[in-house]
């Protein structure tokens, strides 16, 4: 007797028969030479759906091999009646054969050698910005422009008073990236995105020097003072790990 828990995992003779696409006949008599498992419930047989399964599977498979035979052989006649009037296409197929090689060959030889240009290129392009942001960062500490408003704002905050140091600047300290703004996409990721940040960064951070060494934060408060030099602490100190990350991108990649 069947356990009522494991009433789904069984189906009829005639339920396994829909399934496998076959009549009530053939899967009985395939239960009755053993090829497929059954048990029998009173006066009926219940067979595993999984064991249906696999009959259907096999069946399947049997039938896709029958297929594949008939195809294959199906095409071994045709080629040997089709064999005569190869032949003496023969030489045309030749000259076909050896005119697409050679455009494929030139294909090939063109794309290598545009690839090649182009990684030539890149490595200059990152050869160049890996000099001009080192030299950048070495002009930044060199000179204490970053030391510089720490000290000013350590100052302002022991005294009260403002005290702010005096900065000179290059115009031309990014000529690598101007120049070659538009190539930067030929950079793997993430460098395009982290140059772009980086001169971004500078840039902002150059302004706001500028405007110490203007005397333009002289009309400003105390407080105002304070605020504002943090901020540019802050962008400088950004700006710098920035472009001690890069340089290490530039020269491993």
């Amino acid at each position: 007797m069947v356990d009522k828990n494991t009433e789904s995992e069984f189906i009829s003779i005639p339920e396994a028969a829909k399934r496998v696409g076959l009549s009530r006949k053939h899967v009985f008599e395939f239960v009755k030479d053993g090829r497929l498992p059954a048990q029998q419930a009173g006066r009926f047989y219940i067979i595993r759906v999984s064991d249906v399964d696999t009959l259907k599977s096999q069946r399947t498979q049997h039938e896709e091999n029958r297929q594949t035979a008939e195809s294959k052989s199906r095409l071994g006649s045709k080629m040997k009646e089709e064999i005569p009037e190869q032949i003496s296409y023969l030489p045309l197929y030749q000259t076909l054969a050896g005119g697409f090689l050679t455009f494929i060959g030139g294909l090939i030889g063109t794309y290598l050698t545009q690839r090649s240009q182009k990684k030539s290129e890149r490595e200059s392009l990152m050869s160049a910005f890996y000099g001009e942001i080192t030299a950048l960062l070495s002009i930044i500490k060199r000179r204490g422009y970053f030391q510089g408003i720490v000290d000013d704002l350590n100052y302002i905050e022991k005294t009260g008073e403002v005290r702010l140091s005096y900065f000179s600047f290059t115009q031309d300290f990014a000529k690598v990236y101007e120049e070659n703004i538009g190539k930067i996409g030929l950079l793997p990721a993430p460098l395009p995105e982290k140059i772009v940040k980086f001169y971004t960064f500078l840039s902002a951070a150059l302004e706001d020097f500028k405007g110490v060494a203007n005397s333009e934060f002289d009309k400003l408060t105390v407080p105002e003072v304070k605020e504002l030099l943090k901020e540019l602490i802050e962008i400088s100190s950004s700006t710098l790990r920035l472009g001690e990350e890069l340089q290490g991108l530039l020269k491993n990649d």
